[in-house]
C-alpha cells in the first residue's frame, strides 16, 4: 500500500493551519505573553498586598467558528487550565477530565482509559472526539481513542477545552457528546528546558525533557518522554448480572501473552515563526504503545511495536486558518480469548481551511472546508482500502438585540466510498441580562459514522464456546431433561466416546475420553450501514461573579439508528423448519480446523437415530451424520453468525453544575456535580429491562411472551447516577499543593463479551494529593503524589483491573535558554 514515507519530509515543508472539524476546527495558537518571573523572583508578600482582580474571561476555539469567551460559547465549554493540570493529582491526562461536570471517565488497566460526555463509556467509547492542537486522535478503523498519544507532560499543554454536547456541526464525525481538544504552548513561552524523573507504586518510571530555543524567527523545541507501569491486579472473581459469582478472566489464554502493564515512548519537535505574513508552526512527533484494550471481541493484547507518528502544519493570518497533517498508525494485537491475530495500519492525510468575517456591525460568519485520505491495512478487515470525507461548514452568530444574540450553523459531511452525506445543523439563543450572565437554549444534530471494521470486518472462524459433552449431560440432569436411571453414562458424552472410538485417530483425545468441541462463530461487517443520528437540546447558564464562576446544564437527547453487533444466526434447523435439509446451519466436523475431526461425519441411522421423531424422515433419504444430528439437537443454542447493523434507539438526559474560583494569593478551588438519568433503550428504562432478564433467568421462564428467556439484546451500559468532584489547588512560590476528591455513584457494564461477564460495580471514591517543593538556587523541583489515597482496591469497569493505592516521587531539574538570539 502507498504509505510513502517521503511525505513525511514533505509535510514538514508545508505551512498550514488550525483545525476546523473533526477533522480539525479553528484553534487558537496562545498570544505571546511575557516571560514568568522565575521561582526565585516570586515574593509571597507582595502577592499578599495584591487586589482581588475581576476574573478574566476565558476565550476558547473549539466551540464555535468564531473564537469567543467562555459567556459567549453556543454550547456548554470548560476549560482546565495549564497550572491546575500540573499541580493536580493524576497518573495520565485523562484523570484531570474527572473535573469537568458531566464527563465520565473509566480505566480498564494501566493503559486502558477512556471518556464519554454525557453517556455512559466504555471499552470502545466512539462518541466524544479528541484533538490535539486540531490534530484528530480518533482512530476511525476502530472507532476509538488512543489517549496516550495526546500531550503528556502537561507543564507544555496551554489549555484544555471540553465541549459538552453535540459538536457535528462544526468538527464532523463522532462528536456526538462534545470535544476534548489539547492546545499546547508555542515554543516561545517554554524557553529553556527541563528534565523530569518519577518513580512510584506498581514499578512506575517516567523520564521526560524539552527544550525550547529561539533561531532566528524560529522558536523551536523538542521534547520526549519514557513511561512505563506494571499491570494492576486483576480481580479472582466478579458477581454477574444474575448474582452469579465467575472467574473475570476463565477463557483467556494462559499462555504467549504479555500482563496489562504498558511502555509508552514518545519524541514530538516543534517550531514556530511569526511573520508579517502570519504564524507558521510546524509539528511532528512518534510515539509508541503496548498494553491490553477491551473490546466487543474481547481484550486484545497490544504488540509493544504499536506506534503512531505525525507531521503537521499550520499557518493563521488574522481571521484565516489552515492545516496540514499526516498521521501514520501502525500496529498488531492478539486476542486474548480466541487468539486471533489482528494487524491493523492506517494512514491519514488531512487539510483544512477556515476563516471569519465580519457582516455589518451585528453579525459574523465563519465558513470552513476540509478533506481527507485515509488507507487501510486491516488483517480482519481485508476488503476496506481507503476512506475519502470532504466536508463544509459555515456558522454565522447575530447580534439581534443588546441581551439576545443568535447562532446557527451546519456541516456537511460527504463519505465517498460509504454513507454518502450527512448533514449537522446546530442553532443556539443567548440571553445576557448581564454582561456576566448568560441563559442559553441550544439544539443541534451530531452523527457517528459506522468504523471500518463495523463495514468491512471479515473474520470467518472464532471460537465461541468450549464444549464439554460431560458438563452437558450433567446440565440436563439438573434440569430434569434426562433421566440418570436411564441414562446413567449420560447421553452426548456416551455418544461421542462411542463415535471416537470408530475413527482411527480417536478424535484426538484417549480411549474412553470424549473431546473438548470447540464451537466457531463468525463475525461479520455489514456495508448497509447507516450513520448513528443523535438530536440533543439543552438549556444552561453560565456567570461570573468577580472571582466565581458557574455553570449549570439540564440536557436530553435521542439517538436514531445505534450501531449495534448483535448475534443474528445460530446454528440449527433453517427457516423451512425442517431438519437436515439444505438450508440448515451446520455445526462443523473439525470446528478448530487442526485436521482432526472432533464430531467425525459418521452416519447415526444404522446406530438407532432413525428412530427419534426429528431423524426418521431424513434417514429414509440418505445418511445423517454426526454433525448433522448435533446440529438439530442444538438447535439455536450456538452462535452461528455476529453482524454489525443499525437498529437500536436509546434516550438520554441529565443535569450538570459547576463552579470554580481562583485567588491572586495562589489558591484555586472547583466543584461540580453531575446526574445522568437511567438511559432508555428502544423505549424501554435499563432498570426495567435488567429486571425483566433477572427474573427470567431465576424462573428459567418467558415471563414477558417473546420467546426469550433473559433477553439481552437491547442492553445498554448505564452510568453512573450522581457523580461528584472537588478539587483545591495552592501555589505560594517556593511550594504548591494539590487535592481532588471524586465520588462515582454505581454503574452497570454489558460492553464486554456475553451476558456472562456483565454487572455491576459499586460506587467508588478516588482522593488524590500531589505536592511540590521548589529550590530555585538549584532549579530543582522535588515533587511527590498519591492517588486513590483511601487504598480500596478500585474496579472501575466489571471487567477492568483492580487499581489501589499509588504514590509517585520525582524530581525536576529546568535551565533557562542559552546562545538564544531574538528574532
Amino acid at each position: 500500500m502507498p504509505y510513502a514515507p517521503r511525505l513525511c519530509l514533505a509535510l514538514l515543508l508545508v505551512c498550514s493551519t488550525a483545525s476546523w472539524a473533526q477533522d480539525p476546527a479553528p484553534t487558537e495558537e496562545t498570544e505571546p505573553r511575557d516571560s514568568p518571573k522565575k521561582d526565585d523572583e516570586r515574593d509571597e508578600e507582595d502577592k499578599e498586598d495584591e487586589p482581588e482582580p475581576v476574573l478574566t474571561e476565558r476565550v476558547v476555539v473549539s466551540a464555535s467558528a468564531a473564537t469567543q469567551s467562555r459567556l459567549d460559547a453556543p454550547a456548554a465549554v470548560d476549560v482546565l487550565a495549564a497550572d491546575d493540570l500540573s499541580q493536580r493529582a493524576g497518573d495520565h491526562f485523562v484523570d484531570q477530565l474527572r473535573r469537568i461536570p458531566g464527563i465520565n471517565v473509566v480505566q480498564f488497566s494501566a493503559r486502558d482509559v477512556n471518556i464519554a460526555s454525557r453517556s455512559a463509556t466504555g471499552g470502545i467509547n466512539n462518541s466524544t472526539l479528541a484533538v490535539a492542537d486540531g490534530r484528530s486522535l480518533y482512530q476511525d478503523f476502530l472507532g476509538f481513542v488512543m489517549w496516550e498519544f495526546a500531550p503528556t507532560d502537561m507543564e507544555l499543554v496551554d489549555r484544555v477545552e471540553v465541549v459538552r454536547g453535540p459538536a457535528s456541526s462544526l468538527w464532523g464525525a463522532n462528536a456526538v457528546g462534545g470535544l476534548v481538544h489539547l492546545v499546547t504552548k508555542s515554543p516561545r513561552d517554554t524557553l529553556g528546558g527541563q528534565v523530569r524523573v518519577e518513580a512510584g507504586s506498581y514499578a512506575s518510571r517516567r523520564v521526560d525533557f524539552r527544550h525550547s530555543f529561539l533561531s532566528g524567527e524560529w522558536a523551536i523545541r523538542g521534547s520526549g518522554s519514557l513511561y512505563r507501569i506494571d499491570a494492576f491486579e486483576r480481580p479472582q472473581t466478579i458477581t454477574n448480572m444474575f448474582g452469579e459469582t465467575i472467574d473475570p478472566d476463565f477463557g483467556l489464554l494462559a499462555d504467549d501473552f504479555r500482563d496489562s502493564g504498558t511502555e509508552q515512548p514518545r519524541f514530538d519537535l516543534r517550531a514556530d515563526r511569526e511573520t508579517n505574513k502570519g504564524t507558521f508552526i510546524l509539528q511532528g512527533g512518534a510515539a509508541r504503545t503496548r498494553g491490553w484494550i477491551a473490546t466487543g471481541l474481547g481484550p486484545f493484547d497490544i504488540e509493544p511495536s504499536t506506534g503512531n507518528a505525525y507531521v503537521q502544519g499550520r499557518w493563521k493570518n488574522g481571521p484565516f486558518e489552515a492545516q496540514l497533517d499526516y498521521n501514520y498508525f501502525d500496529g498488531a494485537g492478539k486476542n486474548l480469548i480466541n487468539a486471533i491475530d489482528f494487524g491493523f495500519r492506517s494512514a491519514r492525510l488531512h487539510a483544512s481551511f477556515g476563516g471569519k468575517k465580519f457582516l455589518g456591525r451585528r453579525a459574523v460568519l465563519g465558513y470552513g472546508a476540509d478533506a481527507s485520505n485515509t488507507k487501510y491495512d486491516l488483517s480482519i478487515a481485508p476488503g476496506a482500502d481507503e476512506r475519502n470525507i470532504f466536508s463544509a461548514f459555515a456558522e454565522t452568530d447575530v447580534k439581534l438585540s443588546q441581551r439576545w444574540w443568535l447562532a446557527t450553523g451546519a456541516r456537511a459531511d460527504h463519505f465517498k466510498e460509504t454513507i454518502g452525506t450527512v448533514v449537522s445543523p446546530r442553532i443556539a439563543i443567548r440571553f445576557k441580562p448581564e454582561p456576566r450572565h448568560t441563559v442559553r437554549m441550544a439544539w443541534g444534530r451530531a452523527f457517528r459514522s459506522p468504523s471500518v471494521l463495523e463495514e468491512f470486518m471479515d473474520v470467518p472462524v472464532i471460537p465461541v464456546a468450549l464444549i464439554d459433552w460431560g458438563e452437558v449431560d450433567q446440565d440436563l440432569f439438573d434440569a430434569g431433561i434426562l433421566d440418570p436411571n436411564q441414562f446413567p453414562m449420560g447421553f452426548f458424552e456416551f455418544i461421542a466416546i462411542n463415535l471416537c472410538q470408530m475413527v482411527p485417530d480417536n478424535c484426538g483425545v484417549a480411549p474412553g475420553e470424549s473431546p473438548i468441541y470447540v464451537a466457531t462463530t463468525a463475525a461479520m461487517g455489514s456495508l448497509n450501514l447507516k450513520e448513528e443520528r443523535t438530536t440533543s437540546f439543552e438549556v444552561g447558564w453560565t456567570a461570573q461573579f468577580n472571582r466565581f464562576e458557574f455553570s449549570a446544564s439540564a440536557y436530553a437527547t435521542e439517538s436514531k439508528d445505534g450501531i449495534d453487533f448483535p448475534q443474528v444466526a445460530s446454528y440449527g434447523v433453517g427457516p423451512d423448519g425442517l431438519p437436515v435439509t439444505a438450508d440448515d446451519i451446520e455445526l462443523s466436523a473439525d470446528p478448530d480446523m487442526d485436521g482432526i475431526d472432533e464430531a467425525p461425519p459418521i452416519d447415526m441411522c444404522p446406530l438407532g437415530f432413525d428412530l427419534f421423531p426429528e431423524f426418521v424422515q431424513p434417514c429414509t433419504q440418505g445418511p445423517v451424520t454426526y454433525p448433522q444430528v448435533l446440529t438439530v439437537l442444538l438447535d439455536g443454542q450456538i452462535p452461528s453468525l455476529f453482524q454489525y447493523r443499525n437498529g437500536s434507539k436509546s434516550e438520554n438526559r441529565g443535569f450538570e453544575v459547576g463552579t470554580g474560583w481562583h485567588s491572586p494569593r495562589g489558591w484555586s478551588a472547583s466543584l461540580n456535580y453531575s446526574w445522568q438519568d437511567t438511559p432508555v433503550s428502544d423505549g424501554v428504562s435499563m432498570d426495567d429491562r435488567l429486571r425483566l432478564a433477572v427474573a427470567e433467568d431465576a424462573a428459567n421462564a418467558d415471563l414477558d411472551g417473546d420467546g426469550l428467556i433473559a433477553d439481552t439484546a437491547d442492553f445498554v451500559n448505564i452510568p453512573a447516577e450522581h457523580r461528584i468532584s472537588f478539587s483545591a489547588q495552592i501555589d505560594r512560590g517556593k511550594w504548591f499543593s494539590g487535592l481532588t476528591v471524586d465520588h462515582v455513584d454505581d454503574s452497570f457494564w454489558q460492553d464486554v463479551l456475553t451476558s456472562d461477564f456483565w454487572g455491576w460495580v459499586p460506587d467508588y471514591t478516588l482522593v488524590g494529593l500531589r505536592a511540590g517543593l521548589r529550590l530555585p538556587r538549584s532549579r530543582i523541583t522535588l515533587t511527590g503524589q498519591v492517588t486513590n489515597l483511601l487504598g480500596d482496591e478500585i474496579q472501575q469497569h466489571i471487567f477492568g483491573d483492580r487499581i489501589g493505592r499509588r504514590a509517585t516521587l520525582g524530581m525536576r531539574y529546568s535551565w533557562e535558554g542559552r546562545g538564544d538570539s531574538a528574532p
